[in-house]
């Protein structure tokens, strides 16, 4: 995994994702503002809340590719993110996350926009902490459920 630095608009995000190293923003060529890969489906697209740390807190629209890897890699590092200024101020507020493949250079490039600042709740949980709560919450629940099979398992006779 590497980690990447992308400045759009004042943002600097963190990435780690499995497909491949990500490159920094690029200028797009006065021939298209759209890109190739962009065009065959190959981008998804997040609306999110950012908190007051920076945080994902919420995703609040998922424009899913064709890819199903491809989707679940972008979801995973969409919910990772730190959204700071380049001072690295955060601004809490509302942010459309896109990510697009190149199949040729096997890279993701990602590009963050302020859709429009406050209007969220500042203080709510990152979504990474939202899941580790329901991760441990269900690793008590398994071990409690296979403490109660293992009492009520009898002990195997043993072998003559």
């Amino acid at each position: 995994m590497t980690a990447a630095r992308l400045g759009l608009l004042g943002c600097l995000c963190t990435l780690a994702l499995p497909l491949g190293a990500v490159p920094a923003a690029g200028v797009a060529s006065p021939e298209s503002t759209v890109p190739v890969h962009a065009i065959r489906g190959r981008h998804a697209r997040y609306v999110v809340e950012v908190n007051a740390k920076g945080q994902v807190s919420k995703v609040r629209e998922r424009s899913r590719s064709r890819y199903p890897q491809l989707d679940a890699a972008t979801y995973g590092n969409v919910v990772q993110i730190f959204v700071r200024t380049k001072d690295g101020r955060a601004v809490a507020g509302v942010y459309r996350v896109s990510y697009d493949y190149n199949p040729k250079t096997k890279l993701i490039q990602r590009h963050v926009k302020l859709l429009h600042a406050g209007g969220v709740d500042p203080w709510a949980l990152g979504l990474v902490d939202v899941y580790k709560q329901i991760d441990a919450d269900q690793s008590q629940k398994t071990s409690d459920a296979l403490g109660k099979l293992h009492l009520a398992t009898p002990a195997p006779a043993p072998m003559r």
